[in-house]
């Protein structure tokens, strides 16, 4: 069995110069050889707006 590892490789503070996709690309070789299997990322756009959907189970 071989153990995979995902990093969530992202923060909330990206201005208008930087570019997150063209970060991941540039880092992802030494994700690989840092052991990482696998990246996680954000929907590729900004939402302007949210909406929070809250189940409640009685």
């Amino acid at each position: 069995m071989r153990n995979l590892t995902l990093i969530q490789f992202f923060h909330w503070y990206y201005n208008e110069d930087q570019n997150l996709w063209l970060k991941v690309a540039n880092e992802a070789a030494r994700l690989k050889e840092m052991g990482v299997t696998g990246v996680w990322l954000p929907p590729a756009y900004k939402a302007s707006t949210f909406i929070v959907i809250v189940e409640l189970i009685s």
